[in-house]
Parts: C-alpha cells; structure tokens; sequence
C-alpha cells in the first residue's frame, strides 16, 4: 500500500518540492549522493499516486523546481555585489530558473504516467523520459552556458573516488615513480586540463 495515497495533492505537491531540494544534497560542495538516490526513490509513490497526467506533471514541476532552487541558489551571488542596484533581480533570477529548468521534468511526468499500468513500467520509462527530455533541454540551454544542476551531476564526485581508490590499489605494488605515473593519469581522468593536458 501506498502511504501517500490519502494525501491532498497540495501535500503531495509540497512533498515533491521537499524532496527535490532533498536531492540536490548530492551535488557539490555537499557530495551527499545518498539523498539524491534516495529523494527519487520516495518520489516513486508519489508519482503513482496521481490520477492525471497533468497531476504527474505538475508533481515532477514541484520536484524539479526544489532541486533546481536549492541546487542553483548560488546563481543570486553576483546580484548581491552591488545590492543596490541589482539585488532586486535576484529572486527573479533563481525562481524563473528553477521552474523553467522544472518545465522539463513536468513534461517527463506528463508523457510517462498512465493511470492503467502497472508502476514498475513507469518507473522505468519515467527515468528514460527524464534523461531524454533533460538531454534535449541541456542541448538547447547549452547556447547559454547554463548546463548546471543535472540529474546525473551528483555522481562525478563518486566516480572520480573510485578511480582515485583504484589507482592507489594499483600502485600499492609498484614503484614510487610508477605510483606518480599512474596517479597523475587518474587526476587528468578526474579534472581534464590539469598537468596541462
């Protein structure tokens, strides 16, 4: 059984917003890749619990718009240098951004949910759809520069830790000047352009 079956939908709304923001704890400076993971797997329930699909798409709108909002928070900095006469902006700034980069996650919501199927299929599909229909929003935002927050961002840190902790395995039995090979290899791997590569 579904705990949030018996929700009001504007519970079920401020919920999703809650745990988009949740989520977004995996990306950097926090690096906590656990509560991204978690946040979309409670988001599930929520997701078959509605009845429409302008429901799903208006519940994948409040998630995206608390991960972009919280993931993007650092975007009203540079309205605060001069107070003044931008600080106005700022909230424009971060809301217009957070629910226009949510608008795509809505419209993954809308295209998967079928009230009739079964929720593992949906599962499934909406995490395809999101991935497309993040893929093809990047394209197109990618003319301005703004490609931050992505879905998948919160596991670079993690890959580049397993590779760090394979290089030093790997070293562990070779030379010092193996060992520094082999370790500015990953680091190039890690962060491209460092050691001048």
């Amino acid at each position: 059984m579904n705990p949030s079956q018996g929700w009001p939908f504007w519970l079920r709304l401020i919920s999703a917003a809650l745990l988009g923001a949740i989520a977004a704890f995996g990306l950097a400076p926090f690096g906590i890749w656990a509560a991204t993971v978690i946040a979309l797997i409670l988001l599930s329930p929520l997701f078959l619990t509605t009845e429409t699909r302008a429901r799903a798409a208006w519940l994948g709108w409040a998630f995206a718009t608390g991960y972009f909002a919280h993931a993007l928070s650092w975007i009203v900095e540079p309205f605060l240098v001069d107070v003044q006469r931008h600080g106005w902006m700022a909230p424009f700034a971060l809301t217009f951004m957070a629910g226009g980069l949510a608008l795509f996650w809505g419209l993954a919501f809308w295209v998967v949910r079928r009230p009739d199927s079964d929720g593992v299929s949906q599962a499934v599909f909406l995490a395809i759809s999101i991935s497309l229909l993040e893929y093809t929003g990047r394209a197109a935002i990618v003319s301005v520069g703004a490609i931050w927050a992505g879905r998948g961002d919160f596991a670079g840190d993690f890959a580049a830790r397993g590779r760090a902790v394979a290089a030093r395995w790997l070293c562990g039995s070779v030379s010092p000047d193996r060992w520094n090979r082999v370790f500015r290899i990953d680091l190039c791997h890690v962060a491209p352009g460092c050691y001048g590569h």
